[in-house]
């Protein structure tokens, strides 16, 4: 690769980067936190993007739009609380629409509640964006495991879909211009659909050569015997997690259940995706730069899961029943800043 388009670090480090920062998102529901998060995600986004991956801003701008956008959408279908800020119009639908109530009284716990919700939305999209930009997808798909041989393949042609998409957009837009077109509307119909017929064409191509490269012939049938588990762990699970929830007596006895059903589901999803004899070659090795950004993300994580559980920290925070302000502590914070490390620690050429 050249050099300023060579991808920052392992890409199993920024995997655990990646599934750090999404717990920490879901763990959390303090919108200063999730401010926090997206904060940091945008940052180690803007550090690692390159002329190849500056196709995924469009994907982020939009994706933010849409995200606040949601907040009137959430406070027009119903609103909560005492604390009334102000009133709209309301708008009762007929029976035979559920009877749902468009508008009316808008309060400060509903509003601080869909604000943290898109502040969520655009953490991931933050997250999702960082990772995208810092990976190398080929490097990545050598170390899916065997029997995720296929689904690694889907996976790796769906990642690299949008921002190519729209690389291959702005590309056409600047033939257009360039041919003396501009950006008239009539424009827009032509390139749609060349955008889709090249989309699909680069997708099959990138997968036939994923398969004849022999990533897609990795698989190794299953056993009925492991199969008949996962499926047992996963009637575990979900009686637990039904348990948990409507059977408070039995909270102990339903998250054992939960637990053992998803640790056996996981263990025979392990034991199948490794289970196969293919020799991967020139894997990229790890070093202490990554080791650290997955230690430190890592780290994080667990650390505003422990703030969670420990009720500390306000990570729980809900604006009902009476809105307040959210409390901002140090730990957490600091632990959400933990994201911003691949920005310090950079990987030798």
């Amino acid at each position: 690769m050249r050099g300023a388009e060579q991808p920052r670090g392992h890409p199993g480090a920024w995997a655990i980067w990646m599934s750090s920062a999404m717990l920490m998102v879901l763990v959390t529901s303090n919108p200063l936190y999730h401010a926090t998060i997206a904060l940091g995600a945008l940052l180690v986004y803007a550090g690692v993007r390159s002329a190849r991956t500056r196709a995924l801003e469009v994907l982020l701008i939009f994706g933010v739009v849409l995200s606040f956008l949601s907040i009137p959408l959430n406070l027009v279908t119903g609103s909560a609380g005492p604390t009334e800020v102000f009133v709209l119009p309301a708008l009762t639908l007929p029976g035979w629409l559920g009877s749902i109530t468009l508008g009316g009284r808008i309060t400060a716990e509903s509003l601080l509640y869909a604000t943290d919700q898109a502040l969520a939305l655009i953490a991931i999209l933050c997250i999702i964006c960082a990772f995208n930009a810092s990976i190398d997808h080929f490097q990545l798909l050598k170390l899916t495991p065997p029997g995720l041989a296929q689904l690694g393949v889907v996976v790796t042609v769906g990642l690299l879909l949008v921002p190519e998409t729209l690389a291959r957009a702005r590309t056409l837009r600047e033939a257009h211009v360039t041919r003396g077109r501009g950006d008239r509307w009539a424009t827009v119909p032509a390139s749609l659909l060349s955008l889709l017929s090249d989309g699909l064409d680069r997708a099959v191509q990138r997968a036939e050569s994923l398969d004849a490269r022999g990533f897609g012939a990795l698989t190794v049938p299953g056993r009925w015997s492991e199969t008949a588990l996962s499926i047992g762990g996963l009637f575990l699970a979900a009686v637990g997690a039904f348990s948990w929830y409507y059977a408070e007596d039995a909270q102990p006895l339903a998250a054992s259940a939960l637990l053992v059903g998803a640790l056996l589901v996981v263990s025979m999803a392990w034991r199948q995706a490794m289970r196969g004899t293919a020799q991967r070659l020139f894997l990229t090795m790890w070093q202490q730069t990554d080791v650290l950004v997955a230690a430190t993300a890592a780290f994080g994580a667990a650390t505003l899961l422990g703030l969670r559980l420990a009720g500390a920290g306000d990570a729980n925070y809900l604006p009902f029943p009476v809105v307040r302000a959210p409390a901002y502590s140090l730990a957490a914070a600091s632990a959400c800043l933990l994201l911003l490390t691949p920005l310090f620690a950079r990987s030798e050429p």
